[in-house]
């Protein structure tokens, strides 16, 4: 008995069909035929798997290969479709237990997809590549990064909750707060910053479009900073502007205008939000910031804001 597995699963499945549990089990097959023929942790597994109706009798000990198994057959449908071991059980003919532990024997990992903003077309894939392999091509120096000046918006709502965890004593409910807050009040933040920080920065109340004529003044506005600020950037005519590839960005009117100053544009591809400097270095501590602040004006906002911007130091 001890040295025939296949018996060990026959006696197992009896004692399974009979309702005995995985301890009670253990303990009369080991009084009857010897200490350690069956161990506790072999039975919970073969009683999960009787429980999730695979009581077959081909299976070698927990560990061990099925000899009716189609490993290479499981590879081709996984290499077809990487679909859930539900549907592999049906399509093979298992239970989800036993294609599960193939799956790992075989090196893969159970990983949901991964969104992203958009689809990109094959060229936009191929600009993308060009334009990283362009911007890699920049010397990794201050002479390069003390030339660019970033510019990005994010909305900025006039009620601020905090969405953060709290410490709660068990059975209290935490604060509740609104599940979307697309419909609140808000207005549009517009920065411009460099290595220093902040150079101008503009509000926009929602429903307000920005066209290419509004840019245009902004965008007065900021060479006319520029010129006070770092003269030395803007009369020498080295400044690097990164901006997105929105309409009014890249109307006529602009582009004459970054003509006129001899302004520099940093390559930026088609939707390739993970690549925004002010995502990593500035919107992330500004939504702490605002965390449970709350506005009654668009002039409250400006405020917060100038307060925010002097907190952050240049390092």
């Amino acid at each position: 008995m001890c040295g025939d597995k296949m018996q060990k699963r026959v006696l197992l499945l009896h004692y399974w069909k009979k309702g005995v549990n995985a301890i009670e089990a253990v303990r009369q097959i080991n009084d009857i035929e010897g200490d350690d023929t069956v161990n506790i942790r072999q039975v919970h597994r073969l009683f999960k798997r009787f429980k999730e109706g695979d009581t077959s009798l081909e299976r070698i000990e927990g560990y061990g290969q099925m000899s009716s198994f189609d490993s290479q057959k499981l590879c081709e449908s996984i290499e077809k479709n990487p679909t859930s071991t539900r549907i592999l059980s049906r399509e093979m003919g298992h239970s989800n237990s036993t294609i599960h532990s193939h799956l790992k024997r075989l090196g893969k990992s159970f990983v949901a997809p991964k969104e992203v903003p958009h689809d990109l077309s094959e060229s936009q894939i191929k600009q993308r590549l060009h334009i990283c392999v362009k911007l890699f091509k920049n010397p990794n120096d201050e002479r390069f990064f003390k030339r660019i000046v970033t510019r990005d918006e994010r909305w900025i709502f006039l009620n601020n909750y905090n969405h953060e965890k709290q410490w709660l004593d068990k059975g209290d409910r935490g604060i509740q707060i609104p599940k979307d807050k697309k419909l609140g009040k808000k207005v549009m933040l517009y920065v411009w910053w460099n290595y220093e920080g902040m150079v101008y920065f503009d509000l926009l109340e929602y429903g307000r479009t920005v066209n290419s004529e509004l840019y245009k003044n902004q965008l007065t506005k900021i060479h006319e900073k520029l010129q006070s600020c770092y003269p030395s950037l803007a009369n020498r005519k080295r400044v690097i502007l990164q901006h997105d590839n929105a309409r009014p960005h890249v109307s006529k009117t602009i582009t004459q205008k970054f003509n006129e100053w001899e302004w520099e544009l940093l390559p930026h591809s088609s939707y390739s939000p993970d690549i925004a400097q002010s995502d990593y270095h500035l919107f992330r501590s500004m939504e702490y910031f605002f965390h449970d602040k709350k506005f009654n004006n668009v002039e409250d906002v400006k405020n917060a804001c100038t307060e925010f911007f002097a907190s952050k130091s240049k390092d």
